[in-house]
């Protein structure tokens, strides 16, 4: 039988015969008696660390000054090389710089500069403290939301991410009615694409930005996609008779489906500036900040923009340069140079298309939106307090990109 490998003997005995006991004389362990296992906040000191940073401090920086720039320039790259030899990455790949918590901070700040459309940083509760501090102060500084999510190993990754026992209780009926289920799924549902397209229209603003034509185009084809799952959804509510709607409508209480906060940012993103999208919003909360945050960003439009003066088109300064928290305004001088883009039939010409495409689909679901309320409760007041379709009615005929309308009438 196996001796205990608890006790300390044979403990000392394990240790004696691995071929890696050698190594504990690389580092400074004075005490013989020490068994020291911490190597997540700080690790056992290298001897070799002492003398190379030694060597530095005397040699290169005290003796060589400025000179060693010349080799500690590129010191992070042929580091990271080093790293990437024992992880299986290809030399180029890996780059050492800073502490993980220096890091964590930019990478933190990169990713919310690099998407507009993200507001929401997301870690877990069991993370280390100093790194949850810095996501703090970083949520607090930018406006963001900060979401600390329990943590659960025996779970596992997949379910975790997807949380989907939580999503499934999320249907909470307040009738016995049959049809009120139909109507919470598929306003939920709208609630979750709403979330996706946010996330693509983000992603598409930076990929113009950067002036990632094929990016941009995959992405834009994406939220295509969704728009068209979005207004075939419609399909599915329209099965329900007025009748079957009115048994549970004065349940709903306040609601209405055009007050929902992401779609007011979505239309926020895509260019719309109206002081009454965050009317129904209270002073501070969540909702109004992002539909605010959103209303003085750059729009999509604001970032195609820029996307046609890096493609050598001479954007007119009176667009490039506009207030963004303001409406956009049709410009003639703008038609003429999407009408140049068209004449050129560039990749640019296919954006422009993909956008047009877009817009049409915002218009389409507002159209099917309409006549949906129509056939549902007609002229009557919607949940909201809105006038019901008479209202939604005057949402129509609004394009969201009108240059990109105008334009075609130049010929």
């Amino acid at each position: 039988m196996a001796q205990p490998i608890l006790e300390r003997a044979r403990a000392g005995e394990l240790d004696a015969a691995d071929p890696l006991a050698g190594y504990r004389d690389r580092f400074a362990l004075d005490d013989p008696s020490l068994i020291y296992l911490n190597g997540n906040s700080l690790g056992a000191l290298p001897l070799a660390t002492t003398r190379r940073l030694e060597s530095m401090i005397r040699s290169e920086w005290g003796g060589a000054l400025t000179r060693s720039w010349e080799h500690w320039v590129d010191l992070p790259e042929r580091a990271g090389d080093l790293v990437g030899a024992l992880i299986g990455a290809a030399p180029g790949q890996v780059v050492v710089t800073d502490n993980t918590t220096v890091n964590l901070y930019k990478l933190a700040c990169a990713a919310l500069d690099a998407r507009p459309g993200r507001h929401v940083i997301v870690t877990d509760q069991d993370n280390f403290p100093s790194d949850r501090y810095v996501v703090e102060g970083i949520a607090a500084q930018r406006g963001a939301e900060l979401r600390l999510l329990a943590t659960d190993l025996s779970q596992g990754l997949a379910r975790r991410g997807t949380r989907l026992d939580q999503l499934l209780l999320a249907q909470q009926p307040r009738s016995n009615e049959h049809d009120e289920m139909l109507f919470i799924v598929i306003h939920q549902i709208y609630e979750l694409w709403f979330k996706q397209s946010l996330h693509e229209l983000g992603k598409l603003q930076s990929e113009l930005e950067s002036g990632g034509t094929s990016h941009a185009v995959r992405t834009l084809r994406r939220a295509l996609a969704i728009m068209k799952i979005v207004v075939a959804q419609l399909d599915v509510l329209e099965t329900m008779t007025p009748r079957q709607f009115t048994r549970f409508r004065d349940g709903l209480g306040t609601s209405s489906g055009f007050e929902s906060a992401q779609f007011r940012e979505l239309e926020a993103v895509l260019g719309r500036r109206d002081p009454m999208m965050v009317a129904a919003y209270a002073q501070g909360s969540a909702e109004r900040e992002r539909i605010s945050a959103a209303m003085s960003r750059p729009s999509v439009f604001d970032s195609f923009v820029r996307y046609l003066a890096g493609q050598g088109y001479q954007v007119p300064a009176q667009t490039a340069d506009r207030d963004v928290s303001q409406a956009l305004q049709a410009s003639d001088a703008m038609q003429q140079v999407l009408k140049k883009v068209y004449d050129d039939d560039s990749d640019a010409a296919a954006v422009c298309e993909l956008l047009v495409d877009l817009d049409e689909g915002l218009q389409e679901w507002r159209y099917r939106h309409v006549k949906m309320v129509e056939r549902r409760i007609d002229a009557r007041h919607g949940t909201g307090g809105s006038p019901g379709a008479s209202y939604l009615t005057s949402t129509l005929g609004k394009p969201t990109f009108p240059d990109l309308w105008a334009m075609r009438s130049l010929g």
